[in-house]
């Protein structure tokens, strides 16, 4: 398990686990008010940048909808941090909700300021979830 070393790495791990077990109040404490989240890819649900936590929750709960329940579960391979930003590689593993299973690698870069997460941009394997063919990819 991933030990947080510092302050930033704390409220990365937070808002993540908070996002993980759909704890939505709790990530919304961590989320600065005009956050942004961009999702880089197209052809993804969720693909570009969304402004707020708001619409942020407007693309992630319908694209946690489509997950059976726990998944997809994040496993954290490696990270570097500095006093504002954390970069990390992760692993989303799991399965759909029609049973279809999840595997999916992603690279993200989060700011952090004040102790809310501010910035994140989410790199994945688009191709691979293009070809899932999922509700609200292009």
């Amino acid at each position: 398990m991933f030990e947080p070393r510092t302050e930033t790495e704390r409220t990365v791990l937070a808002f993540f686990q908070a996002l993980g077990s759909d704890d939505f109040d709790r990530a919304r404490e961590l989320m600065a008010p005009d956050m942004s989240w961009a999702v880089m890819g197209t052809g993804v649900p969720g693909a570009g940048t969304h402004i707020g936590p708001d619409a942020i929750f407007d693309v992630i709960r319908p694209i946690r909808a489509l997950f059976a329940p726990g998944s997809p579960r994040m496993t954290l391979c490696c990270v570097t941090s500095n006093a504002e930003r954390v970069v990390m590689e992760t692993h989303g593993g799991g399965e759909f909700a029609d049973g279809r299973p999840y595997n999916n690698n992603y690279a993200m870069s989060v700011d952090v300021k004040d102790g809310r997460v501010v910035a994140l941009r989410e790199y994945m394997d688009s191709y691979y979830v293009h070809q899932l063919k999922l509700p609200g990819g292009d």
